[in-house]
């Protein structure tokens, strides 16, 4: 009884780390979206912005795995999110020592606070495996999911509606961002590893070749590589339609809510249909978005856009859950930090490509975005169909 009492304790440790954690960057990164927008009002500087934001991923994941994988895990995780608390204070301070901020500084800022999140991302996710009974994993995964969902539907319409009637600025964003790194500090500084990682070193050349030779494993990185891309014509296209065009600057706080409210309905619609290995029901998720994107250069109104950010809220809801619980499930402990981290290199190289992408297309026209998008998931999914039906040939000769 006690043990299970202390299992369920440590769970919600790490639980608390990564909500505090994640609730200051949710804050952080809605108001420097609408800085960006309200201040130059350019999809190419959004773009930009976001690019940079995401290219801290290649290096910082690649060490990410390794660290993920080392016996100082714990270590590097409590002293990124220290370091990262200080430096948001300390850009708190250059604001209030200059009376503004330029622009190279917010990038350089965001660039930096990019990095604790690439880092932190693959070590969270070997806690689990370390800290969370195996059966127990989809639960914990589910719970996280909904958790987050949660705090991404109350956080951004607060935001939005406090930075609207100015009582929300730049630098109060960077003093909450810091406050939650050392609340996430707080919470982490407890745990210590009574199970060392092993001392095998395992590189990425056989992290690889694992992937390779796993049909689901390549799959997901696949996806994940596809998915960002694509995403992230819609994350420029939401801020700038309802900004821009629709001049409904103050909803789309509830934008970015109806995004987390998909989040949650999808997290728990896994425990009415559950995932499978195949993922139809996401692969028939992929043509629903597809079509309601298409819908949307016609019906181009707000509350059209609320139904759209929560269809495709639920399906990559239930597909992260998948690809992370197949992940720490299937793979052997050893290269579950550097698996993680191997998609995330490919996935979110395809980020600031995606960013600077539709960034320059949304600069020649919203819809085209909206199409593109669209028929890159068709064409996406078609992709997956073919490449999961060539391995089960394989596989049956």
């Amino acid at each position: 009884m006690l043990a299970s009492q202390e299992e369920a304790l440590i769970s919600k440790q790490i639980q608390y780390a990564k909500f505090v954690s994640f609730g200051g960057t949710l804050v952080f990164n809605t108001i420097i979206d609408l800085w960006i927008v309200h201040t130059f009002g350019s999809s190419n500087i959004l773009g930009q912005t976001m690019a940079i934001a995401s290219s801290a991923t290649f290096i910082c994941s690649i060490f990410g795995g390794y660290i993920a994988d080392s016996k100082y895990l714990l270590t590097v995780i409590k002293g990124i999110n220290l370091i990262s608390g200080v430096l948001c204070l300390a850009f708190v301070g250059l604001y209030h020592y200059q009376t503004q901020l330029a622009l190279w500084q917010v990038n350089t800022a965001v660039f930096l606070l990019n990095v604790n999140a690439y880092l932190s991302s693959p070590i969270f996710k070997k806690m689990v495996n370390f800290f969370v009974k195996r059966d127990a994993i989809m639960t914990f995964n589910q719970k996280m999911a909904i958790g987050t969902q949660i705090i991404s539907v109350t956080v951004p319409p607060v935001n939005t509606f406090l930075y609207s009637w100015h009582w929300l600025s730049l630098p109060m964003a960077f003093f909450i961002n810091g406050v939650s790194f050392f609340g996430a500090f707080y919470f982490l500084k407890p745990f210590t590893l009574n199970k060392q990682p092993t001392h095998k070193f395992v590189g990425y050349r056989q992290t690889f070749k694992n992937i390779f030779t796993n049909p689901s494993l390549l799959q997901f990185l696949f996806m994940g590589v596809m998915l960002n891309f694509f995403l992230a014509g819609l994350n420029i296209f939401f801020l700038i339609m309802v900004i821009h065009q629709l001049h409904a600057g103050k909803l789309y706080g509830i934008v970015l809510a109806s995004q987390a409210v998909g989040g949650i309905v999808g997290s728990y619609s896994i425990s009415r249909f559950p995932i499978t290995k195949s993922l139809v029901i996401e692969r028939a998720g992929l043509i629903i978005i597809s079509l309601v994107l298409l819908l949307l250069t016609v019906f181009q109104n707000i509350g059209f856009i609320f139904v759209v950010a929560i269809i495709i809220s639920i399906v990559l809801a239930r597909y992260n859950i998948a690809s992370q619980t197949i992940v720490q499930r299937e793979v052997e402990s050893a290269l579950i930090g550097k698996t993680f981290s191997a998609i995330f290199i490919f996935a979110n190289i395809a980020s600031p490509i995606g960013n600077l992408t539709f960034g320059y297309i949304n600069g020649l026209a919203l819809n085209l975005t909206l199409i593109v998008v669209a028929i890159g998931f068709v064409i996406f999914n078609l992709m997956w169909i073919m490449i999961d039906h060539q391995y089960k040939k394989r596989s049956n000769q």
